[in-house]
C-alpha cells in the first residue's frame, strides 16, 4: 500500500455515505475507511483534524497510540405504526386509552388517563460491522471499507466512520535473506 497522507484521509472524510437493500430487506449502509501509519504524526493530525461529522469527533476523543481500529455508528430508529386503541372507564367514569404491540424488535405498551400518560417502549437493534478490503471496481486498488447491515427493520444508520492503523511493513525475509549471504561470506 502507498504511503499515507493527509490528503487521502481528507478524501476519505468527504466521502459520502452509500445505502442499499440487500436481498434481505435489510439496510446497508458503506463508507471508505480512514487508513494511516501508526506514527506521532499521523495520530496528531487525526487528533487535531477539524470535523463537522459528529461521529469523527467522537471517534478523536478515543484515539490512543494503543489503538487499531476504530468504528463509530450513528442509528436512528423509526418505528411509525397505527394500532387499535382500547378504551376503558376508570373507578371515577373517566376514559383510559391503552394499546400495546410486540414481535420480535419492538415491545412497547402506552396507556392515557385524565392526567396522566404511562409509556413502556424497549427496542431490539441488531448491527452487524464489517471492516472489508476490497475492491471496488476492478481497475481500481484495493481499499478498507467499513459496512453496517441493520438487522431491524425500524432502525437505519445515519453515519458511519472509522479510522484504522497500520504499521510500517517490515520485509524480514528479506532482512534474513541479507543476513545468511552476508554471514555466509564471512564463514568461507
Amino acid at each position: 500500500m502507498s504511503k499515507i497522507d493527509n490528503q487521502s484521509i481528507n478524501e476519505v472524510l468527504t466521502d459520502s455515505l452509500t445505502k442499499y437493500r440487500n436481498k434481505l430487506g435489510q439496510e446497508v449502509a458503506f463508507r471508505k475507511i480512514i487508513v494511516a501509519q501508526k506514527n506521532k504524526a499521523q495520530l496528531k493530525y487525526l487528533k487535531t483534524l477539524q470535523s463537522q461529522d459528529s461521529v469523527v469527533k467522537r471517534l478523536q476523543k478515543k484515539l490512543s497510540k494503543r489503538t487499531s481500529t476504530l468504528v463509530g455508528v450513528d442509528i436512528v430508529t423509526k418505528y411509525d405504526t397505527v394500532l387499535k386503541t382500547i378504551v376503558q372507564l376508570d373507578s371515577n367514569n373517566y376514559p383510559v386509552y391503552s394499546f400495546s404491540v410486540k414481535d420480535e424488535w419492538v415491545n412497547m405498551f402506552v396507556k392515557c388517563t385524565k392526567d396522566s400518560s404511562e409509556v413502556d417502549l424497549s427496542m431490539v437493534n441488531k448491527v452487524d460491522i464489517e471492516v472489508k478490503h476490497e475492491r471496488l471496481k476492478w481497475y481500481k486498488k484495493k481499499e478498507m471499507n467499513i459496512e453496517v447491515t441493520q438487522l431491524n427493520p425500524y432502525t437505519g444508520t445515519d453515519n458511519v466512520q472509522g479510522f484504522t492503523f497500520q504499521n510500517k511493513k517490515k520485509y524480514n525475509g528479506l532482512k534474513l535473506l541479507g543476513m545468511l549471504l552476508i554471514g555466509g561470506l564471512f564463514i568461507r
